[in-house]
């Protein structure tokens, strides 16, 4: 598949203290794509339509015959300052596009859909994963979908008018997770949100951010065989042949890691603006897939999500689970899954939420701090978990158990793995100052349970005293740290474009230290996480003349960008360290966060956490 050529060069300023030790730069690893045979395969491509791709409020996509205006739109109600209307008309279909008022329940916005088309037949639908209803008439049809940006009516008239009301996708609202995901048919790359399959069509999508991910998955007939080159072929031609882009510029390279496939890269205008479109074509056993994705080229932020999915690209045997994310009150914890997540009666400050699927059953749990306890520590709930598993099950055939360390958004906790004959049941603990976070998860499919529990996030309060904020030069990202940290910006390396470091150590308790270095935009360039984290951990221990024993490590969940994790401790001098650090790719940069803990005082501990969970975007603009 994606083969790296990796350039790591590590520059380590040491007086032989791990302190100092932290102050560690990396070079990113340079992904490229190598030749392979390209034999038979694949999909019949859906022929391109003239028609302009128009996008409303950063929130919702849909194909046009023409270019859309503002306004124009009668039935519905007009507003003072930001359009909410728009409309366009061309070879005899007029699309009309309208955001409104968020309506609550589903009898309300039915009734506000007929009203705008009366006597349409309306069926409950999910675009992009929100609920919403369609419905036509003869010459018209209809669709209304609820999302957080409001209640969008989408309105076409003339002949074949349900086809483009079925184009229409919505930008993901809820909080984005960035982790692997696997996509059906056997592959996985590490995406923000889960896809969903498009209404009436065997296609799978993907909108965040203005960015636009499709995939589809066919398997041949016996009496027909798929043939990736002239499917290609075929993706190539209709690109070509669509007057709505100009300034055509076509790349095709082969892909190797799979059985057959080959890459495709699009560049051209639409509308003026600068477009890119990154294809897959390929197989994977006897089925043949299609994976693509549109996006600026022009916005960093996009040319990051591009390279990321070509990095991580691969494919799996592990199953397509889907899931939405669920958050849990005020307590900042959500995961993703499948179940239907109640709550369950409050009991002494406790909250709890119960939700099964047809092969788990998930549990979330907040325990407030009591008095005098030290939540910090969840090693007592960590031992105590198998026992109450068996306690629970019953008789379990061939029963084992495994505690670990874990990170979840920079907060370490204990991760209790247990299994037996057909059946996995996973007790993930954080404890923090605010109280103790556990997820239980129960199933007859490991990857399902690791999956809910691998997209855990916790969001703690933005704590500032005695902490302050300190944000990176140049970027949008902040930080908390203790008022006495330094920081250092170096700005002479020629493979970023500048390496920040806010680092805090007390003696006798712990260290703390927050890096970003911005990377300088080299196009394939791409952040290879884990070969960071690991080398990064290697030079700190060689220069503090330390012995390093990686206790745990993964991809965790994040809001922002990409992230990879480790628990680990280093010996130095008959003292044994325990460290945590998160790597995160955000926006172009890389954020390094790390800790590490001399000193169990639950006070030092607590103010850790904080710190490692404590990176956040600031509202400037781009």
């Amino acid at each position: 598949m994606l083969h790296f050529i990796k350039r790591s060069r590590y520059q380590i300023r040491t007086n032989q203290t791990y302190q100092q030790a932290c102050r560690a730069r990396w070079v990113s690893a340079r992904c490229r794509l190598a030749g392979a045979g390209c034999a038979a395969v694949l999909l019949l491509l859906s022929a391109s339509a003239q028609v302009a791709t128009t996008i409303f409020a950063r929130k919702l996509h849909i194909q046009t015959p023409a270019e859309f205006s503002a306004g124009g739109v009668a039935w519905t109600k007009s507003s003072i300052g930001l359009p909410t209307s728009w409309s366009a008309e061309g070879s005899g279909i007029r699309v009309e596009v309208a955001r409104e008022t968020v309506l609550g329940g589903e009898e309300e916005q039915k009734a506000r859909l007929l009203q705008v088309l009366p006597n349409a037949n309306l069926r409950p639908v999910s675009v992009s994963g929100f609920a919403g209803w369609e419905g036509e008439t003869d010459q018209a049809a209809i669709l209304g979908v609820s999302s957080k940006s409001g209640f969008w009516i989408v309105l076409a008239r003339g002949a074949n008018a349900l086809a483009f009301a079925r184009t229409v996708t919505l930008d993901r609202d809820m909080p984005a997770g960035w982790m692997p995901r696997v996509l059906p048919g056997g592959i996985s790359a590490v995406l923000p949100y889960n896809l969903t399959q498009r209404r009436n069509a065997p296609n799978y999508e993907l909108q965040f951010n203005e960015f636009s991910i499709d995939y589809r998955i066919d398997t041949a007939s016996q009496d027909k065989r798929l043939d990736v080159k002239s499917s290609v072929d075929t993706a190539v031609q209709q690109f070509k042949a669509n007057k709505a882009y100009t300034d055509q510029k076509v790349e095709r390279k082969r892909v190797r890691d799979f059985t057959s496939a080959e890459l495709v890269i699009k560049r051209y205008k639409e509308n003026g603006r600068e477009r890119q479109e990154i294809l897959i074509v390929g197989l994977i056993g006897q089925s043949g897939f299609q994976l693509s994705w549109k996006f600026d080229p022009q916005r960093k932020d996009h040319r990051e999500y591009s390279n990321r999915i070509l990095n991580t690209i691969k494919q799996t045997k592990d199953p397509f689970i889907p899931g939405q994310r669920v958050e849990f009150g005020e307590t900042g914890l959500s995961i993703e899954t499948q179940a239907r997540m109640k709550p369950l009666e409050e009991k002494s400050g406790v909250q709890e939420w119960l939700g099964e699927t047809g092969g788990a059953v998930v549990m979330a749990r907040f325990v407030p701090t009591s008095s005098g306890s030290d939540t910090v520590d969840v090693s007592v709930a960590a031992n105590v978990f198998p026992s109450v598993v068996k306690s629970q099950m019953g008789e379990l055939n061939g029963f084992k158990t495994e505690t670990v360390p874990t990170v979840v958004s920079g907060i370490n906790g204990l991760l209790v793995k247990t299994e037996w004959k057909n059946g996995y049941r996973q007790g993930l603990f954080v404890g923090t100052m605010k109280g103790i976070y556990a997820v239980d998860v129960t199933g007859i499919s490991k990857q399902e349970v690791e999956q809910v529990i691998r997209s855990a996030q916790i969001t703690m309060a933005r704590q500032v005293d005695p902490l302050k904020q300190y944000q990176f030069e140049g970027s949008r990202l902040v930080v908390l740290s203790l008022p006495d940290a330094s920081r250092q910006v170096d700005k002479g390396d020629k493979n970023f474009e500048s390496v920040e470091v806010i680092q805090f150590a007390s003696p006798g308790e712990g260290a703390f230290t927050s890096v970003l270095q911005k990377l300088k935009d080299r196009g394939d360039e791409v952040a290879d996480l884990p070969a960071m984290t690991n080398n990064f951990l290697k030079e700190v221990a060689s220069s503090a003349k330390g012995k390093l024993k990686i206790l745990n490590q993964d991809w965790g969940s994040d809001s922002l960008g990409a992230l990879y994790w480790a628990a680990y401790t280093i010996e130095i001098n008959g003292a044994t360290l325990e460290g945590y650090i998160t790597t995160v790719a955000s926006e172009g940069d890389v954020l390094l966060q790390n800790a590490f803990y001399m000193s169990k005082d639950s006070n030092v501990r607590g103010v850790g956490q904080i710190m490692m969970n404590s990176y956040r975007l600031t509202m400037l603009s781009p």
